[in-house]
């Protein structure tokens, strides 16, 4: 894929940089949002859990392509209610770069870590506004490094049925 010069990279950066993204985003997505009070809990923590869907197989031979975080959150404590939340969201991402020059190895960890930092603020957004017109009185999401909640023990492959 030829790109036009200077739109790949910054000048004097290379496009395998560790500090640079293959990929940018160019297009979200909200695919579901469940959100129900359940039984009040005396606990303010809340657990939170997380996944990325991709495949990597995939995403190596596209200039563009889709990736879905998951979140669910058990028993959010907001006062005198408490919340069970369950959050879908869908990056749309484009290659800066040609993607067969990107290392299989970048592209993985892009696809099952990474995009979680550009995806985690547009779901605690969008979490918060939502939730806020249900008449929910929800606590905001953590400001945290979105990488940490998942888990990558197994990558996850993406669903391809758009029943959702």
């Amino acid at each position: 894929m030829d790109r036009p010069e200077g739109t790949a990279t910054p000048p004097n950066k290379s496009p395998q940089s560790p500090h640079l993204f293959p990929f940018q985003m160019t297009g979200l997505r909200l695919r579901k949002l469940e959100a129900e009070v359940c039984e009040p809990v005396e606990e303010t923590v809340a657990e939170l859990s997380a996944n990325l869907q991709g495949d990597a197989e995939a995403v190596s031979q596209l200039d563009e392509f889709d990736l879905r975080f998951q979140l669910e959150v058990k028993c959010m404590n907001a006062g005198d209610e408490s919340f069970n939340l369950s959050v879908l969201l869908e990056g749309h991402f484009e290659a800066v770069v040609d993607p067969k020059t990107i290392d299989q190895q970048v592209v993985r960890q892009f696809i099952t870590r990474d995009a979680a930092l550009m995806l985690w603020p547009y779901l605690r957004e969008a979490v918060q506004s939502i939730t806020a017109r249900m008449g929910f009185m929800m606590p905001p999401l953590p400001i945290l490094d979105a990488r940490d909640l998942l888990d990558t023990s197994a990558p996850q492959e993406q669903e391809t049925s758009d029943n959702t």
